[in-house]
């Protein structure tokens, strides 16, 4: 399966690659420290292919225990000069929480093996917010991570997607203010490295130049299972279907990005960096002031952003910047011009556009999960629960178009299912952005069509109708992590209509295609 995989890959890249000097590779997305001896020569025979720049940055990513001796020599010999270990943590606890075997001793062996070969460019991922995790468990990980004297760290939380090992364990979230305190503790136990984005620590020099090809809004390829690209105005998602990817098939989508979307992204990417978006290098290369375009006043007056020669989010906002970075994409109700036009009742219509503006900012961000394990791939990254609401709708609005089941239900009714399934996952994350999925989110947005009531044109029955085909669930999702239940199973045909459709919205056999302007494209 390796070699048919590996095959694959160079096939992919002699088909897209363009003969460019490239100034960095990452070998990443997986392990693949864990291919053989064998493997790993085919892949740097394969990556051969390119051409490379005198300053390439050529990282690989690694885990402690699938590396050797063997493995960092040959690393060394095909010029990688850049590795980036998984540590996450050493805590005897958490290590048996997480599934992993790390060992305090051959961490230090293997880092000073890589010493030894001349390796002087190390990452260290970092993972904290783990569940029975203390403030003193976190400052003694990163004391460990310290003594290792990495030029790069990298920091990330913890997220639980449901039906992972931590979730059928019943696993319980941290508290979100240990979260920040957390967040706080890295950055002042990491004050002699740069803090030079939202996640990541490097010394002077060593920040990942890779990464900030990402964040800085320059174009990549990306190659293999899964991967994304930036292609000139084109952004190209991968599959990742290992039978679609080895038999050629290696691209699922392709979104065409307008001057409007491209200037989003350079913001909002951009302001990830501590630094920010420089306003003259953003004026030479749109013709455009940011002033002109983004609400920046508004968001000084605020003490969120600050501006001088660049725009920037200062340090003590940084844990917030979702909040911040909302401000930067379109107004809510353009997002859902096409769904809205589906709706045939004004009166429904106004109050759908109510509800919508009054959805948190995150919703038009956040994915709807971050694993991918049960949702399809509209659903993952950047505005993947926008998607899948939107698709979840797309669903319900075709089958209703259906005699055969359209005709069970009036014009009115059908309408105010559309509503309900538009904006049923409104607050997945709560009202006020948490960093977790809120199990019991269904009644937080049922209540909340509730406490607008007086601003909404429904009448009582009809705004009961929207708030019921809400507050249910389908499957095994109706319990908390600790198996208490929390939510009423659909009983009616109106709940059991409308959590049909959310339910085929995200399985993975669906496959919807979304535009540049994340509209459905057929």
């Amino acid at each position: 399966m390796t070699d048919k995989y590996l095959a694959s890959l160079e096939q992919e890249i002699l088909s897209t690659y363009n003969n460019e000097k490239l100034d960095t590779i990452y070998i990443g997305g997986g392990t693949p420290s864990s291919l053989n001896l064998e493997q790993l020569k085919k892949l740097f025979n394969i990556l051969n292919i390119f051409k490379k720049s005198e300053k390439l940055e050529y990282t690989i990513e690694c885990n402690f225990d699938s590396i050797t001796l063997e493995k960092l020599k040959l690393f060394k010999e095909n010029g990688i000069n850049r590795i980036s270990f998984g540590l996450e943590t050493v805590n005897k606890n958490n290590l048996i929480l997480l599934g992993r075997k790390e060992n305090k001793k051959r961490v230090k062996y293997i880092i000073e093996l890589c010493r030894s070969l001349g390796f002087d460019n190390i990452n260290i991922d970092l993972m904290y917010a783990i569940p029975n995790e203390t403030l003193d468990d976190l400052s003694n990980d990163i004391d460990f991570v310290l003594s290792l004297k990495p030029e790069h760290i990298s920091t990330y939380s913890l997220i639980i997607e449901p039906h992972t090992k931590l979730a059928i364990n019943k696993t319980d979230y941290i508290d979100e203010d240990l979260d920040y305190e957390m967040y706080k503790l890295i950055i002042n136990k990491l004050k002699d490295y740069e803090h030079y984005e939202i996640s990541n620590f490097s010394k002077k020099g060593y920040e990942s130049k890779h990464n900030l090809c990402y964040w800085k809004n320059k174009n990549y390829y990306g190659f293999g299972l899964g991967a994304s690209s930036y292609i000139g105005n084109r952004r190209i998602t991968n599959t990742r279907s290992i039978k679609k990817y080895m038999s050629g098939n290696y691209i699922l989508e392709y979104d065409n990005l307008s001057k409007s979307d491209i200037m989003d992204y350079e913001m909002i990417l951009g302001l990830r960096l501590l630094k920010g978006v420089n306003k003259k290098y953003f004026e030479n290369k749109y013709e455009e002031k940011i002033e002109n375009i983004y609400p920046i006043d508004s968001l000084v007056s605020n003490d969120l952003i600050c501006n001088d020669e660049n725009i920037y989010i200062p340090e003590d906002k940084i844990y917030v910047s979702n909040e911040i970075l909302i401000n930067f994409v379109r107004s809510k109700e353009e997002y859902f011009i096409k769904e809205l036009n589906c709706i045939k009742d004004d009166r429904v219509k106004k109050s759908l556009i109510h509800m919508i503006n009054c959805l948190p900012d995150y919703f038009f961000i956040v994915p709807a999960s971050s694993t991918g394990k049960y949702h399809p791939e509209y659903a993952l990254g950047e505005g993947g629960l926008l998607r899948h609401s939107k698709a979840a709708f797309r669903i319900g609005y075709e089958l209703l178009a259906d005699p055969a089941i359209g005709d069970k239900y009036t014009a009115m009714e059908k309408d105010l299912m559309l509503m309900g399934l538009l904006i049923h996952d409104g607050l997945k994350l709560g009202k006020e952005e948490s960093k977790y999925t809120k199990f019991d989110h269904p009644i937080l947005m049922a209540n909340y069509v509730e406490e607008e009531k007086d601003n909404l044109e429904l009448t009582d029955s009809e705004r009961k109708l929207v708030e019921d085909v809400i507050k249910t669930h389908m499957g095994p999702w109706t319990t908390d992590y600790n198996g208490n239940e929390v939510l009423e199973k659909p009983k009616t045909k109106y709940q059991n209509f409308v959590h049909m459709c959310d339910y085929l919205a995200s399985r993975k056999c669906i496959l919807i295609p979304f535009d540049e302007e994340d509209n459905i494209s057929c």
